[in-house]
Order: C-alpha cells, then structure tokens, then sequence
C-alpha cells in the first residue's frame, strides 16, 4: 500500500507550528515603526534645512568681543576682578587677549592680562584679573587687545 505523501502544514506528527512567512511577504510594518521613524526623519530634515539656511547666510560678522565685570573680591593679599566676555559677532575668536588697567587719573598704576583661548560667535565666557591694588576706588579698564582668527 502508498502511503500519502506527507502534509506540507505538519511536521511529525504536531499540528500546531505557524507557517513561515515567504520573503517579501512579511505585510505593512508595524505601527510603531513609522512612530519612531517620523520623529527621525523630521530631526534629520530640521539638521538638514538649518545647515543650508546656515550655508546660505555668507560671511559670519567678525568677532566683537564686550567685557563686563561681574564682581570684585578680595582673595589674600590680591584682588580678584571676576569678568565676562561676550562676543556680539558670529565669529569664532581665538587667543583673545583680555586687558585690565588700574588708572588714577590719566595715570595707568597697575596692568593685568588674561586669555580666553576659545570664544566661539555669539557666546559667552568667565574669567578673571588679579590686581594687587583695590580696583574699586580706582578707575577699571577693561578691553580686548587682540585675537586670532581659527
């Protein structure tokens, strides 16, 4: 006697194993697949429109660094003038180089130097002067002497 030939859908004996879906005929992607995928594409295409608008735009303005003090404290024997560098430009400077003058009258009676080595456009930065006089009875300048550009 023949004997059938054996059942595709089973195997030894056991009715219930799920048939494998062929290649190609797994069906739409789940829900979840295009929620996350959505929020991708929009970042990827924001990144993208910005480097354009950013490409676009031309020559960043220069660097335009404007110094403020922020406090006055005495530390020891020296006095230590905390400072803030803005820089207003969309440039990028470099080595820039922060001076501060005690004056009396027309008469510069003390010098104090600093350096920001990095100071991207449209940023800010601390720092600090030390001076061995109290700055606060005296006159304070404060300027940008020099930088570099990257």
């Amino acid at each position: 006697m023949a004997r059938p030939p054996p059942d595709s859908d089973s195997d030894s004996g056991s009715g219930d194993h799920e048939r494998q879906p062929a290649p190609g005929d797994e069906g739409p992607p789940p829900f979840w697949q295009w929620a996350v995928a959505a929020p991708g594409l929009v970042l990827v295409l924001a990144c993208l429109g910005y480097l354009v608008v950013q490409a676009l735009a031309g020559t960043p303005t220069p660097p335009d660094p404007v110094v403020e003090v922020v406090s006055v404290r005495q530390q020891g024997a020296r006095y230590r003038v905390a400072i803030r560098v803005h820089n207003r430009g969309k440039a990028t400077a470099e080595a820039l180089k922060i001076v501060g003058e005690l004056k009396q009258g027309a008469t510069a009676v003390e010098r104090s130097e600093t350096e920001f080595q990095f100071l991207p456009g449209e940023s800010s930065r601390e720092g600090g002067l030390f001076f061995s006089r109290d700055p606060r009875p005296l006159q304070l300048d404060l300027r940008p002497e020099s930088f570099q550009a990257p």
